[in-house]
This record gives structure tokens, C-alpha cells and sequence, in this order.
């Protein structure tokens, strides 16, 4: 199924975003790939998320 049809069903719909929220996405994502590279001190695990 197509993001189309989820849109058309209304399951899902357009949020406005910018450069700076995607920027910290990507920050949280390569942390987070970090992490489970097998860094058990990470910034998620010591903040008891």
C-alpha cells in the first residue's frame, strides 16, 4: 500500500517541519547507532530511557 492510500484513509496526513527538527532526528538516530554498536554507557542508557 502507498503513502497515498494511508493519506487517502486518513491513517496518516502532512506535518510541516524544518531543517532544524530534521537536523536533530538525525543526531538522535546516529546516537542511537552508536549505542547499539555496543556502547551500554550511552546518553539513552545513563538518562534511564
Amino acid at each position: 500500500m502507498s503513502l497515498e492510500k494511508w493519506a487517502e484513509y486518513g491513517w496518516l496526513k502532512a506535518e510541516p517541519t524544518s531543517r532544524d527538527e530534521i537536523k536533530s532526528l538525525l543526531t538522535i538516530v546516529g546516537r542511537d547507532l552508536r549505542d547499539a554498536n555496543g556502547n551500554l554507557r550511552g546518553s539513552a542508557i545513563r538518562g534511564g530511557v
